[in-house]
C-alpha cells in the first residue's frame, strides 16, 4: 500500500512534470516564435534604416556637388566681374587722361568759333559797304569815277 501511494503520488508528480515539461515546451515554441518574428522586424527595420541612411548619404552628397558647383559659378561671375571692373577702371582712366588732352584743344575751338564768327560779321559787313558802292558806282555816271 505503501508503495502504491509511493507509486501514485509519483506518477501524480510525474504527470505534474510532464504537464510542466508540456507548458514550457509551448513556452520555449511560443518565445521562439516570437524571437524569430522579432528578429525578422529588427532585421526588416535595420534594412529600412540602411535604405534611409543610404538615401540620406545620397542627398547629402548630391547637395555638396550641388552646392560645390554653384561655388564654382558664382566664384566664375566674381572673377568676371572683377575683370570687368578692372577694364571698366582702365577704360576711365584712359578716357580721364583724354579729356584732360582735349580740354586745352576744346578751349582753342571755342576761340576759334568766336574769331570765325567775328570774322563773318566782318564779312557781312564789307559786302553790305561792296554792295552799296557798286550801287553809288552805277547810280553815278561813267565819266564821274575814276581809275585807281
Amino acid at each position: 500500500m505503501e508503495e502504491r501511494s509511493i507509486r501514485r503520488d509519483l506518477a501524480d508528480r510525474t504527470t505534474d512534470l510532464e504537464e510542466q515539461l508540456n507548458t514550457m515546451r509551448n513556452e520555449y515554441e511560443r518565445i521562439v516564435d516570437e524571437r524569430e518574428s522579432q528578429e525578422s522586424t529588427v532585421d526588416g527595420l535595420q534594412k529600412a534604416m540602411q535604405e534611409i541612411q543610404n538615401a540620406r548619404k545620397r542627398e547629402l552628397r548630391e547637395l555638396v556637388e550641388t552646392s560645390q558647383a554653384e561655388m564654382a559659378t558664382l566664384r566664375k561671375q566674381w572673377e568676371d566681374c572683377k575683370e570687368e571692373l578692372n577694364s571698366s577702371q582702365q577704360r576711365l582712366e584712359e578716357t580721364q587722361k583724354d579729356l584732360e588732352r582735349a580740354l586745352p584743344f576744346e578751349k582753342e575751338v571755342k576761340e576759334k568759333n568766336l574769331l570765325i564768327g567775328k570774322l563773318r560779321h566782318e564779312a557781312v559787313i564789307l559786302n553790305d559797304h561792296l554792295t552799296k558802292a557798286l550801287r553809288f558806282l552805277k547810280k553815278g555816271k561813267p565819266e564821274d569815277n575814276v581809275d585807281r
